[in-house]
């Protein structure tokens, strides 16, 4: 609960501000994961995640 009444604070007055960069965000492109998931990734993330994807139509199928 206090953290949601900080980032509630920060997001009222100001504290965040969407412009700033962030060494966490890369450039909000879609399929901007490719340039930077080796195929090793790729099969980890199908393992886990790839049925999932396709369920809430991120994918039409787990050819991607």
């Amino acid at each position: 609960m206090r953290f949601q009444r900080r980032a509630q604070s920060l997001v009222c007055f100001g504290g965040l501000d969407p412009a700033r960069k962030s060494h966490t965000f890369r450039s909000g492109q879609t399929g901007g994961w490719r340039e930077h998931f080796t195929d090793e990734h790729k099969k980890l993330f199908k393992d886990v995640a790839g049925d999932l994807l396709v369920r809430l139509g991120y994918e039409k199928n787990n050819e991607w």
